[in-house]
């Protein structure tokens, strides 16, 4: 029997931004099914990879045209998973399943614990603008304060 160990990371991405989940699988067989998941709905699939091909039936429709398999051929264990254009439904933990092919001809996919366990945190674009932090305004008259104030303040004005 193969020796699998969790493979445990944390991810922090910006929005809007594509991302790399990470995961390799030390296997000693064929991988002949592959599935990515959302740790807290098991009922759909973030990806599920099977016969060489995705199998679209129960993938989340917020996954939909949006995940890709880094490497479809998945050598040396490859498994990592590019998600575009990450959104903050994104954020939250992924796990990853491996199924081996085995001798039993009736029972091919044979699928084990997680081998990787990531969790996504997704962080807000930082703006290109930084905030104006204060406003400094010499007047040299008087009589520009009194026209001015209503302006500044339009709710105590309609005089601007």
């Amino acid at each position: 029997k193969n020796q699998r160990s969790l493979q445990n990371q944390t991810i922090k991405v910006k929005l809007g931004d594509d991302v790399t989940l990470k995961c390799n699988f030390k296997g000693h067989s064929q991988v002949t099914a592959l599935l990515w998941e959302r740790t807290d709905n098991s009922e759909q699939y973030v990806l599920f990879y099977r016969d060489s091909k995705p199998d679209p039936e129960k993938q989340d429709p917020l996954y939909k045209n949006r995940v890709d398999l880094l490497d479809t051929a998945m050598t040396d264990g490859e498994v990592s998973i590019t998600l575009k254009n990450v959104m903050p439904t994104d954020n939250g933990t992924y796990e990853c399943f491996v199924a081996e092919k085995t001798n039993r001809p009736k029972r091919s996919v044979v699928p084990g614990p997680p081998v990787c366990h990531v969790t996504l945190v997704v962080v807000p674009h930082q703006s290109e603008f930084p905030l104006i932090q204060s406003i400094h305004i010499q007047l040299k008259s008087s009589s520009v304060i009194n026209n001015l104030t209503p302006c500044l303040f339009p709710l105590f004005s309609s005089s601007c």
